[in-house]
């Protein structure tokens, strides 16, 4: 992979590049600074295998120590990588991927009577929506598009790094709201379905242990046991995830690692694999606060489904009313829960 596609704008003499080609440039020269622009959208996207494995930083930087020309750049490419590797896209292992056909902007998952999607809404609307329907799901490709500019000002007198700044809140704020749009609809999805209280009672180091392994015990076989007629596969060992805040990760690896009983904690979990996903980008669409010992369990895929129409797509037109540069980018992308019960919140308080 030529990792060197996605960093024009951290290099300067690159920069310096895009920055003539905009002002004075030829229409090849003005296409080329596009493309440099459009990678710096789309990394986080293009790389997001390399950042679920966690070789992206691992991997541009054995990348980057082969290209003798442009030393200076190593040591800050590992900056440029370990950021783009912390965008918040695990929500993405709770949904299949489907693929929009060509010429239609919406895909269908068949045989639901309830489900949930999102809209494109005004700012502090409602996000997650419900839907009724006898046979089947429409997910639509929403879209969302935003802008940014550098001035002419900022063109001329170099100052790339404030045009970098700009260029990654941008980018920042794109991914953020994505994955808060998913989130929300997994945990609409969930408190549609049911909430597993903590089990049990005790406020000892060992009773505590054991409530939140009976309750995530109890949590993963009630959707094992409630999705089993759906075709799902074995839903006894089906994978499952988990969602919630950090701040009682502990308390969930423990739980998660009590395979064997022992006299300290005598309940155990099953073979079942169970994988906690960290996230503060859980919220409810109707505004009410998330609370730390909320989480939401998944069953992943099946009817959770996902799509990209259009990635990350940038535009670049020059604003002399502003005098400026516009950089405009736009995306198409929808998502569905179609079956709440692979979806469930459960609680640890």
């Amino acid at each position: 992979m030529d990792f060197r596609k996605y960093t024009a704008l951290y290099e300067p003499a690159r920069m310096e590049k895009i920055r003539k080609a905009i002002l004075a440039g030829s229409k090849t020269d003005k296409i080329k600074a596009k493309n440099s622009i459009q990678a710096f959208f789309s990394a986080p996207l293009e790389l997001a295998s390399e950042i679920k494995n966690g070789s992206l930083v691992k991997n541009a930087m054995q990348f980057f120590t082969t290209k003798s020309d442009i030393p200076e750049f190593i040591t800050q490419s590992f900056d440029v990588f370990a950021k783009i590797a912390n965008y918040d896209n695990r929500y993405e292992q709770a949904f299949k991927l489907r693929q929009f056909d060509d010429g239609r902007g919406e895909f269908t998952i068949v045989d639901v009577s309830n489900y949930f999607t999102f809209d494109k809404l005004p700012e502090g609307a409602q996000v997650a929506i419900r839907r009724l329907t006898g046979t089947y799901a429409t997910v639509k490709a929403n879209t969302y598009a935003d802008g940014l500019g550098w001035t002419y000002e900022m063109l001329e007198d170099r100052r790339f790094s404030e045009m970098v700044d700009i260029a990654e809140q941008f980018r920042d704020a794109f991914f953020a709201s994505k994955a808060k749009n998913h989130y929300t609809l997994l945990a609409d999805s969930a408190v549609a379905n049911t909430t597993i209280t903590w089990q049990g009672s005790g406020t000892s180091p060992a009773e505590i242990l054991k409530r939140d392994v009976d309750t995530i015990q109890k949590a993963q076989n009630k959707i094992g046991s409630d999705c089993k007629d759906f075709g799902f596969g074995d839903t006894a060992m089906n994978p499952i995830i988990i969602y919630g805040s950090p701040a009682l990760e502990g308390r969930i690896l423990a739980a998660l690692q009590q395979r064997v009983a022992s006299g300290i904690a005598p309940s155990i979990l099953g073979g079942r694999p169970i994988q906690f996903m960290p996230t503060y980008k859980l919220q409810y669409s109707s505004g009410a606060a998330w609370v730390d010992s909320d989480f939401v369990m998944v069953m992943a895929g099946y009817k959770n489904q996902r799509g990209d129409k259009l990635l990350p797509t940038s535009y670049t037109d020059d604003d002399i009313s502003s005098f400026s540069t516009i950089q405009t980018v736009r995306a198409r992308y929808g998502a569905a829960c179609a079956e709440n019960k692979q979806n469930l919140i459960f609680q640890l308080a």
